[in-house]
Parts: C-alpha cells; structure tokens; sequence
C-alpha cells in the first residue's frame, strides 16, 4: 500500500517572518516535520510514498531525495496550482495512482504509529473510504481551524471548518479507494476545490466511514507555535524518529 503525502500549500499562517520556509521541512526536533510524517507511516508498515509538491517544491525534493536516507521510496508529483485548496494537490495523485487504494495524509500533521496500524486493518475489511476521527474534541489544539465532522451511525454526515453541528474533528488521516478521484474532479468541475468538496461528493452515497481514534494522539501545525507543541507531543508519546 502507497501513501500520499499533500505538501504542496504555501504554509501562509507559519511563514509570517522575513524568511521563507516550505513548511514540511520546518524543524521539529531534530527533524523536520515532514521526516515525522514519513517514519511514523513507515513504523506502520508504509515504504512507498507519493509526495504532492508546488511551493518552493526543489527544497523539499532536495531535502528527502528518493527516501532511501529514510528507508522508502518516494515519488513526486507536481502541483502548478499550489495556491488552490487541498483538493487540487489530492486530485493530482491520480498522475501516479490509479485502480489502488492508498492512504492520505498532510505533510503537518503528526499522528501516532498506532492510528495507521488500525486504519490499515480497516481498509482491509471493508470497500469504504475512511477518515480517522478525533471524538475528544476538548483536547483538539486549535479548534477554530480544525476540519469539524458530523458522524451519524459511522458515516460521515456532514464535515467543513465552518460547520455549526458536530461530535468529531478531522485528524487528517485518510483511506481512501479512487472513487475519491471522479468525486474531487466532479466537485472542482462545480467550482469547489477543497478536500472536503471532494469528500462531500461521497458523503450523499454513504461511501465514507468515520474510524474513532480513541485515546490516541495527533497533532496538526499550523503556527509556529504549534511547532512546540508538536515537539512535546513526539517527546511524550515516544514515537520512533527512526523509523525501525
């Protein structure tokens, strides 16, 4: 099984300064948060990597290679209209996956070894596209920009950043079948490019599970701040920067 990684976006919230960093390669630790992304999937079994890229996409190209310093394979797929939403960067992972299911996650979001395990078994037992769900929303970091979800009977009935009625939040972290592709295309071909547009369009046809991630952790990064608490989360929970 592959995993798509969405690192093509400008991180406008997190380069507020003089100096202009693509944000998957800004530091966390010792490594960047692009390096946890990739060893946490790989401690769950994952060597094979789609890597969507667009801004400043050579340094994050230059800084990875082909994955084999980290111990998987990474290919790269170019995203020109980086400056949309995510919806844009997770239709171009069709130029490389095609009949296959896969994962897909951010190239910010840090998320327990332990949540890919059971997402991978999910996936294994049913022919539905899956999000991973935080049901602990008072511990969500920065609730106002986190992606809201409304699971009714474990399908996703609803999910924006703007919904007013909800029980869970978005980790980020997806299964998904390509029946998302037709979905996200049919929603940009409306004038819609978010990643939820694209889920929305599956939603209607009970084609999208929610799995609750119970008591483990994630995290998003948004700001610079957010960096720290990433740190500390990683140093709590132990997960393996390197990747065996």
């Amino acid at each position: 099984m592959r995993a798509v990684i969405l690192a093509a976006g400008k991180g406008t919230r997190i380069n507020t300064g003089s100096i202009t960093v693509p944000k998957p390669l800004y530091a966390v630790g010792r490594k960047a948060l692009i390096e946890h992304v990739i060893l946490n999937l790989k401690s769950a079994g994952i060597l094979n990597f789609v890597v969507i890229v667009g801004f400043m996409s050579e340094h994050i190209k230059d800084y990875l290679k082909d994955g084999s310093e980290l111990g998987v394979h990474i290919t790269y797929v170019y995203n020109p209209d980086f400056h949309r939403e995510l919806g844009v960067s997770a239709l171009a992972a069709r130029k490389v996956i095609t009949d296959e299911n896969f994962i897909l996650t951010m190239a910010d979001h840090v998320i327990d070894p332990e949540i890919i395990k059971g997402l991978i078994k999910r996936m294994d037992a049913t022919d539905k596209c899956i999000l991973c769900v935080d049901k602990k929303i008072d511990h969500v970091n920065d609730i106002d920009s986190a992606t809201k979800v409304l699971e009714v009977d474990n399908f996703i009935n609803n999910l924006g950043w703007s919904i007013k009625e909800y029980n869970c939040i978005d980790c980020g972290l997806f299964g998904l079948t390509p029946k998302i592709f037709k979905a996200l295309e049919k929603a940009q071909n409306l004038g819609r490019y978010t990643l939820s547009d694209g889920v929305l369009e599956l939603v209607s046809d009970k084609e999208f599970i929610v799995m609750d991630i119970e008591d483990k952790i994630w995290t998003g990064v948004n700001t610079r701040s957010d960096l720290i608490i990433c740190e500390e989360l990683i140093e709590k929970m132990g997960w393996r920067r390197d990747g065996k």
